[in-house]
């Protein structure tokens, strides 16, 4: 009789667990989505007229008009960089052929 009832116990739990664990990864995934957003970050790219200037800082997110360009152009992502990563990043993007060099003007031929 016990075995009976730690088995329809057991399932009860698993159930509970089910329905618990969508809204728990859903909160980790708007939590580091919160921190993601309070970085701050430079755009390295081209100026895109109406979207972001080159070297533009953003400390609190990213503009919607941003965002919306990226999920169209998701390279554009790349061109984001921390301030700390500033100076080498400047060094790669003058470096012909490498792959800053090369996302930055597929940034110019959307402007």
């Amino acid at each position: 009789m016990n075995v009976k009832k730690e088995g329809e116990q057991k399932e009860k739990v698993e159930g509970q667990m089910q329905e618990v664990q969508p809204k728990l990864e859903k909160k980790s995934e708007n939590r580091l989505k919160k921190k993601v957003e309070k970085k701050t970050v430079i755009y390295i790219g081209a100026s895109l007229k109406n979207v972001v200037q080159k070297n533009t800082t953003f400390t609190n997110g990213l503009p919607e008009v941003l965002e919306e360009k990226i999920k169209e152009h998701p390279f554009l992502k790349n061109l984001l960089v921390s301030p700390e990563k500033l100076p080498e990043v400047n060094q790669k993007l003058r470096e012909k052929g490498s792959a800053l060099s090369m996302l930055y003007k597929k940034s110019q031929e959307l402007s």
